[in-house]
């Protein structure tokens, strides 16, 4: 467990790393080595989800330990964790939880009190005014959206690429102060209508972002050929209207109109510079080949 949350440090995509780690396990955990000489005995798939399912409700519970005097930055990821062990025995899993949470009223009541600590806080310097940090969690929470669905859509990335090496660009993007600030411009020409079957749509159905520029920034992204889908692909994949403008090249340069959601050239080279930094040289051409899915 340890193990797992000291490599979450730096997981560039926490919730995908925890869907990884999870097979891993899986798998690990259906032998066991008795001895140095490597014999292993087999165990039973049930056996081994259950062994999975111990050590991510270890690390749920460590997660919860962070202070109590503002929101739990991971309440994502702890609800992620327990969907998951939910899947294997619904009824262990709230029997642990419920184990869990009496020993602590029992240990508070006793006096023993575990000191506050977030596991994974990073001592890293903020890249952007603290007055700003609210917006960028926004901001990331959309982009995480956009990007889950176009990394979980079959054909949609090169397969030059991971999809972590993917997330990976709009980290980058979410970390310019330029963009977060113009994220917040909004344009009251342009309707959400986000098709409501989509995984964790909840995450950008609100008018409260740009929603131009996004589509512009996956645009952009086709140029390198690192998203392969045509314009009315993706715009089929999010909408229940038509925005296929947005994604098109000759219209996202039109910056400062109300055809573009990029503010000025400045803007928009700054998009494409991100975007070229995570651009490998085999890429210059979309690529329709199928990319391994976790």
């Amino acid at each position: 467990m340890l193990r797992l949350e000291d490599e979450l440090k730096t997981a560039p995509r926490r919730d995908k790393f925890i869907a990884e780690q999870r097979t891993r396990l899986e798998n690990k955990y259906r032998k066991i080595f008795i001895n140095q000489a490597g014999e292993s005995i087999d165990r039973t798939k049930e056996d081994a989800e259950r062994s999975v399912m111990c050590v991510l409700l270890a690390l749920a519970m460590h997660l919860l330990a962070c202070p109590d005097d503002k929101p739990n930055p991971h309440t994502l990821l702890i609800r992620r964790i327990y969907k998951m062990v939910l899947e294997y025995d619904p009824e262990l899993t709230m029997a642990i939880a419920e184990a869990y949470n009496n020993g602590e009223d029992e240990e508070e009541a006793a006096g023993f009190m575990v000191p506050s600590h977030d596991p994974l806080k990073v001592d890293e310097k903020p890249q952007i005014p603290a007055e700003l940090q609210v917006i960028k969690e926004r901001i990331e929470k959309i982009f995480d959206f956009y990007s889950s669905t176009l990394a979980d859509s079959s054909d949609c990335l090169s397969s030059n690429y991971t999809p972590e090496e993917f997330y990976a660009i709009w980290d980058d993007l979410a970390n310019e102060e330029t963009i977060i600030r113009h994220m917040q411009v909004t344009s009251p020409r342009i309707k959400m209508a986000l098709r409501n079957d989509i995984e964790q749509v909840e995450k950008a159905t609100q008018n409260d972002y740009n929603l131009k520029l996004v589509l512009n920034i996956i645009g952009l992204l086709r140029e390198p050929g690192i998203v392969t889908k045509n314009t009315d692909q993706l715009n089929s994949m999010f909408f229940t209207d038509v925005k296929t403008k947005y994604f098109k090249p000759n219209e996202i340069v039109k910056v400062g109109t109300a055809d573009s959601g990029i503010k000025d050239e400045a803007m928009l080279g700054l998009i494409r510079q991100i975007i070229k930094r995570h651009t490998k040289q085999s890429a210059t051409a979309p690529d329709t080949s199928p990319i391994l899915r976790q």
